[in-house]
């Protein structure tokens, strides 16, 4: 994935463009994807059914060390 290509961790957001030939074009990686309610992160983490509130927590948590 684009996330793993560019060394990142934890949470990204990655746009791509889809041509009607299957051409994939890559636009760009958002290290701090939107947080609002209609937001894709906050919907995959309700989807996986967690909780957005202890996501956040945990990541803040590994990474305040």
């Amino acid at each position: 994935t684009a996330h793993r290509a560019l060394g990142l961790r934890d949470l990204s957001r990655t746009d791509l463009i889809v041509t009607p030939d299957d051409e994939v074009y890559f636009l760009e990686v958002d290290v701090a994807p939107g947080m609002t309610e209609t937001s894709l992160f906050p919907r995959a983490i309700s989807g996986a059914d967690l909780d957005l509130g202890e996501v956040c927590r945990d990541l803040l948590l590994t990474h305040a060390r």
